[in-house]
């Protein structure tokens, strides 16, 4: 199971759940701390052990994407 810390995430608590991929039609805009935000959590679940794959649908600028990556 993969944790944050208290300070990283402003949201309600998180849950994870296994499920059979879904193919989503559209991306999702996302930008600011909602976008580093979700990269630090993706990159937390793509290091995890136990994960086989990770998928997102967000649509990020690719210098905003850049700057967060590095």
């Amino acid at each position: 199971m993969v944790s944050l810390g208290r300070g990283d995430w402003d949201g309600p608590p998180l849950q994870a759940r296994a499920q059979t991929p879904r193919n989503f039609s559209g991306a999702l805009p996302i930008s600011g701390k909602p976008a580093e935000q979700t990269v630090r959590l993706l990159e937390a679940l793509e290091d995890h052990d136990d994960v086989q794959s990770v998928s997102s649908n967000m649509d990020i600028a690719p210098e905003e994407l850049e700057r967060l990556s590095a």
